[in-house]
């Protein structure tokens, strides 16, 4: 993954390791069993619709649904994303972490096929991608809700919900002074890391969702994704596509296939 663009967030570890076991979890049966009666409920492809032009322009768009879609009946596109974003709910709960874009992820893997963090991460204004740390304008989120409304008991409850919702992914929290500097922050980390070790190991993981050990898988699985993607190099990536998915029980969009196809032959040669 490359650096995000000034004005969002950087990639960092742990945005890279939240990435990986999402594609660990993709790549399991479970996953890709899910995923297919998920297809088959929404009328979608099993290997999903081919993504056009006004699709890619549209990863990440929340109210936006495929170009390939066909609405069934007196069915509304309200209605099929209400659908879809119910079903996909237990997929979202198998990972490390949960939040808007890791959804839209999701739900453009869904549509098409296709792991894309980038493109989904960047419709976002704040363009961050989910990670093991987040930042939250705690001030800002106090603000939008409170300015002119500051009695009313339902936008109360709508905070008290988000962070709720926020306190099963993220429970331990370091609140930051206006004039904190790198250093600060780097150097009261340091300094007490024993201690928010400590607080953190009062929170466990679900093992189907641990990050541990996951780079090791992950580069591993990408050796071998390549040492068969070169082997069968001779074949078309629709061709490589499918037995990817036959034979080894991986997923990949032709993308990405293309890619790997065009590296392996040219670092082989």
């Amino acid at each position: 993954m490359k650096n995000e663009d000034k004005g969002g967030i950087a990639d960092s570890q742990s945005v890279k390791k939240v990435f990986n076991q999402l594609q660990k979890t993709i790549d399991t049966e479970w996953f890709q069993s899910e995923i297919l009666k998920i297809r088959s409920e929404l009328g979608v492809p099993s290997e999903g619709f081919t993504m056009t032009k006004h699709d890619r322009a549209n990863l990440g768009s929340m109210f936006y649904i495929p170009d390939g879609v066909l609405l069934r009946g007196e069915e509304r596109k309200t209605d099929f994303l209400r659908n879809a974003n119910i079903l996909i709910r237990p997929l979202i709960d198998r990972l490390v972490v949960k939040n808007t874009v890791l959804s839209e992820v999701i739900k453009s893997y869904l549509f098409y096929d296709v792991l894309e963090i980038d493109s989904v991460a960047h419709h976002f204004f704040w363009r961050e991608k989910p990670g093991l740390c987040e930042l939250y304008d705690q001030k800002m989120a106090l603000q939008e809700r409170f300015a002119n409304n500051e009695d009313d008991e339902a936008l109360a409850m709508s905070y008290v919900t988000e962070l709720t919702q926020k306190s099963d992914y993220y429970p331990v929290v370091i609140r930051l002074h206006p004039e904190a500097g790198q250093r600060d922050i780097v150097d009261y980390v340091k300094k007490n890391w024993d201690r928010i070790k400590q607080v953190l190991s009062q929170y466990e993981v679900d093992r189907r969702k641990s990050v541990k050990n996951t780079k090791i898988h992950i580069n591993s699985e990408r050796k071998k994704i390549a040492d068969f993607v070169y082997r069968h190099r001779q074949f078309t990536l629709k061709e490589i596509k499918a037995k990817l998915k036959d034979e080894m029980g991986i997923s990949r969009s032709y993308e990405e296939i293309g890619k790997i196809k065009s590296l392996e032959i040219k670092r082989r040669q």
